[in-house]
């Protein structure tokens, strides 16, 4: 059965590190509107739609978009509040899942994600190579095997650079996925794992239940907006024109 290319972008209204950031403005649109936007230049989604917990954003996305659903507020996660979606539909999907707070995502970076999904894996995520060690833990590294699959992900600096000699480059995460409908009904049965809850990241439950994540190497770097520092960077970038 052909699978239907959707993009999802589960938005939660209060935010731990940053009040309320979805509704802070660049420019003149809301982050929330920027990421929207930028999700409609990829070539292969034939939909994008916007999940939501609360009046205030339902109400907001309407001013820009009427592809905006109500979810439940009490979802852990954006991956558990797209699986509300998809188990209420009888279609088969390919999904990329936008972080609603990373609004410059690469549209080419999107659509290498669905050539992923539709050439049949069924997770897929995203990295961007550094030269520097990066101590700062919002800014997740992965260690890939030879085919880039992931290996594992970590806030901790990985591979730790033992011998100090070694100038290979970090792989740090773009918090951007790639999910099939079966892969999402297999990951929403898996109990909570002593991996995710230490690092607090939801990917290593999938590892550690044995699913494969393929990463795509984008070529560029996209700034998830995590605490103050970063939204002020996103809004000088933007300013400049770097977006």
């Amino acid at each position: 059965m052909t699978s239907k290319n959707i993009i999802l972008i589960p938005a939660r209204l209060e935010s731990s590190r940053l009040k309320r950031k979805l509704l802070l403005n660049i420019a003149d649109k809301s982050i929330l509107q920027h990421t929207y936007e930028s999700s409609l230049n990829s070539k292969m989604s034939l939909q994008t739609i916007i999940l939501v917990d609360s009046i205030e954003l339902f109400k907001h996305c309407k001013t820009f978009t009427d592809d905006v659903l109500m979810t439940s507020k009490k979802h852990k996660n954006g991956t558990e509040r797209i699986y509300e979606f998809v188990k209420s539909s009888e279609t088969n999907f390919n999904i990329v899942n936008m972080q609603a707070d990373e609004p410059f995502t690469d549209h080419k970076l999107i659509d290498a994600i669905f050539k992923e999904l539709m050439d049949g894996n069924e997770i897929v995520t995203a990295v961007y190579k550094i030269s520097d060690n990066i101590i700062d833990p919002n800014r997740v590294k992965v260690v890939l095997d030879k085919d880039d699959f992931a290996l594992y992900f970590s806030r901790h600096e990985i591979p730790y650079n033992f011998s100090k000699k070694n100038k290979s480059k970090k792989n740090i995460h773009i918090g951007v996925y790639g999910y099939t409908t079966n892969s999402l009904n297999r990951i929403n049965s898996y109990n909570d794992s002593y991996l995710e809850r230490d690092e607090n990241l939801e990917q290593l439950k999938f590892i550690e239940n044995g699913e494969k994540i393929k990463v795509v190497i984008s070529n560029n770097k996209t700034i998830g907006i995590d605490v103050i520092q970063d939204y002020e960077l996103v809004k000088k970038h933007y300013e400049k024109g770097k977006y």
